[in-house]
């Protein structure tokens, strides 16, 4: 069992994230929401090219086909170019 403990607890470091894993998605027609994401990623040292400003409605409700062109097709575009990098999806204040 002290074994095992001893292996995880050294093992953790392989998994944790780093600021290049994360990618911040927020809403470019609110302006509360680029500044959440810009002040999320200068505390926690996210690359400025992980944050990625959709177009998205404002309301809290999205319809399927908005969904689909404004934030699926988008966000997918973006991952493409990250590769395997991106590990995390962190949606902020307006998304």
């Amino acid at each position: 069992m002290f074994r095992f403990l001893i292996l995880l607890i050294s093992a953790t470091p392989l998994f944790a994230l780093e600021p290049q894993n994360i990618m911040i998605v927020a809403n470019k027609d609110m302006p509360e929401s680029i500044s959440v994401a810009r002040h999320y990623a200068s505390k926690r040292k996210i690359p400025d090219e992980n944050i990625i400003l959709l177009s998205l409605p404002k309301g809290e409700d999205i319809l399927r086909v908005d969904f689909e062109t404004k934030l699926a097709e988008p966000l997918r575009e973006a991952l493409k170019s990250k590769k395997d990098k991106i590990k995390v999806l962190l949606t902020v204040y307006g998304v």
